[in-house]
């Protein structure tokens, strides 16, 4: 089949298929749309799945809240609203009203609005990986029959849970079954997080700012950077900043601290690596709340880059500078220059590598492979730890040295790989 064909092929079968979310109802006194539109991780619990729905590759989805309709109106208006929505949504009160307007040879996919859905998951029944059965042709899909006796049947052999059995009531079996072209597939049942109490809400939100690491992320980033970052991002996903403005922040922190390596004293030293090491944890929010937020973008990967490497090379020249203050040494200017020319043929040389590697990660990709590459492991943060030690131990010579060394023997093997893999 040429590439062509197979596109138009998967396009065809997009449009065939419908998502339907099923919105339960909410425990006492809570009203439908303040419930699901209560945030988690800093973005409502609806959107939230509808935003991970659009991610694993859905067009079309249905919401359906039974005898729920004006209060399903707000919650569509809402999320229609929404920059981050792109796909066709349709809000449905009534069960019949579904088949209606699903169209012939169409496939639905119910899922339960209650639960927390997993993108890894959907991905993987929207868009099946080659080789692997069709979803129209896996067993967990309903073919339905012409007789309405047959197709119950089916159903009560399945063991479905409540919020399915709410759906296929009589109504809607009989108008399925006077369709046989639709077919019908249930999310089978999961471990997934359900929603079902108010403290539900911070708890899942707990798990997501937990998990929203990168598989990349070296020692130092799992052991401590993380941990202190995920701090700043529970409050700052409860903000208007954006992950762009968070990263100049970052930024900002960053050169500030360059400034202050700038005096050459002890005091100075330390105030300027503790600076730093504020930067690194800032750096990783910035990160945590474009996935959390589902607010990643092409510009705020670069814009990550080059703030990064920008406030290496400030620090790199920095202490060189003010080594040669205090020292009266002239050699250290020399030797922030090494350092800085090691650093910018570096990232010259695997700044487009690492902002595709950041966009292959993440919370809101994650059925992405994910490759840790020596560049994951030697383009990281973790020498500021160890600037730290050395300037606590006042050993900035030593370090600087070992700036010199590190970032021109990676640029050579950058070189060197670059040149083997064109020839």
């Amino acid at each position: 089949m040429s590439l062509v064909a197979h596109t138009q092929k998967t396009a065809t079968e997009d449009r065939k298929l419908c998502v339907v979310l099923v919105l339960s109802h909410p425990p006492a006194p809570w009203g439908i749309t303040d419930w699901y539109w209560k945030e988690i991780a800093g973005v409502p619990f609806l959107l939230r799945n509808i935003l991970n729905i659009q991610q694993a590759g859905a067009r079309r989805l249905m919401l359906f809240a039974d005898n729920n309709g004006e209060r399903l109106d707000e919650l569509c208006r809402r999320v229609k609203n929404d920059a981050r929505v792109h796909l066709q949504l349709e809000c449905h009160s009534k069960p019949e009203e579904l088949v209606a307007d699903t169209g012939q040879d169409s496939r639905l996919l119910f899922l339960d609005g209650s639960t927390l859905q997993n993108i890894t998951r959907l991905a993987k029944i929207i868009q099946p990986a080659s080789g692997e059965s069709s979803p129209k042709t896996a067993s967990n899909f309903f073919l339905c029959p012409n007789h309405l006796e047959t197709l119950m049947q089916r159903i009560d052999n399945r063991g479905l849970l409540p919020w399915q059995r709410s759906i296929l009531s009589q109504d809607i079996a009989q108008e399925i079954s006077q369709n046989p072209g639709i077919h019908i597939k249930f999310m089978a049942k999961t471990d997934d997080f359900r929603i079902a109490q108010p403290e539900d809400f911070k708890t899942a939100s707990d798990r997501l700012i937990k998990s929203c690491g990168l598989s990349n992320d070296s020692f130092m980033d799992r052991s401590v950077t993380r941990f202190i970052s995920r701090q700043l991002t529970r409050q700052l996903i409860k903000t208007p900043l954006t992950p762009n403005q968070i990263t100049f922040i970052s930024c900002v922190v960053g050169l500030g601290a360059a400034a202050c390596f700038l005096v050459g004293s002890y005091g100075m030293g330390v105030t300027s690596a503790g600076l730093l090491l504020l930067s690194t944890w800032i750096d990783c929010t910035d990160g945590e709340v474009a996935r959390l937020k589902f607010l990643e973008s092409s510009l705020g990967k670069q814009m990550d880059i080059v703030s990064d490497n920008l406030v290496h090379m400030a620090v790199f020249f920095s202490i060189g500078l003010g080594l040669s203050a205090e020292t009266g040494n002239g050699l250290f200017i020399f030797l922030g220059g090494l350092a800085v020319l090691g650093c910018l043929v570096s990232f010259i040389l695997i700044s487009q590598e690492i902002v595709k590697n950041k966009m292959n990660c993440g919370e809101s990709k994650p059925f992405q492979e994910q490759k840790k590459s020596i560049v994951d492991r030697l383009a990281n943060r973790d020498f500021t730890y160890l600037l730290f030690f050395m300037v606590g131990i006042a050993r900035l010579d030593v370090f600087l040295v070992l700036s010199v060394v590190g970032s021109n023997i990676f640029a050579g093997y950058l070189l060197y790989d670059k040149f083997k893999t064109a020839s």
